[in-house]
């Protein structure tokens, strides 16, 4: 069985709302290509305007239209991040910093300042391995606990817990 005692870090929810928006919530990669899509559309369409006109303004909103492509992603990581930084300063935190966890033959039991909760294996809709090793048991579409890289050993640990949630 595993058991794991750790403390939560600001770092830790943001790498996870970064991983559901642009890795696990279809909504969310639907959202983040249709924002660069239409950046990049406008911007070039405006720069096309400009084709015969003047080749500056057309080169530099034409730059803008990539630029804008390049970095949403970017952009959005860093809204996440002062979402949370504002949570935070309100002292909301929508997570508990200590967080204790026990998981046993068919559960698991998970402890924070929040409150506590025993959790069937079958109850979680997915068990995901983030960008950054963590790992998230998702238990709604939208609400995961996590589990954070530095919480196991070494990467092998993390896949063999993997392993022992999805049996």
């Amino acid at each position: 069985m595993y058991n794991f005692k750790f403390t939560l870090e600001d770092k830790d929810y943001i790498e996870f709302n970064k991983f559901y928006l642009f890795k696990h919530s279809k909504r969310g990669k639907r959202d983040v290509l249709t924002v660069r899509i239409c950046a990049f559309v406008i911007f070039a369409s405006a720069s096309v305007f400009f084709l015969n006109r003047n080749l500056v303004l057309f080169a530099l909103f034409l730059a803008g239209a990539v630029v804008v492509a390049l970095l949403s992603k970017w952009f959005y990581a860093k809204q996440i991040e002062k979402q949370i930084a504002k949570i935070k300063k309100e002292g909301k935190l929508p997570y508990g910093q200590k967080v204790e966890l026990s998981f046993r033959e068919a559960d698991f039991y998970h402890v924070s300042e929040q409150g506590e909760s025993t959790v069937p294996y079958n109850a979680l809709e997915a068990v995901v391995c983030g960008d950054d090793g963590s790992v998230y048991l998702f238990n709604s579409a939208m609400s995961a606990v996590i589990v954070p890289a530095r919480a196991f050993e070494n990467p092998q640990q993390a896949q063999e817990f993997m392993d022992f949630v999805n049996r």
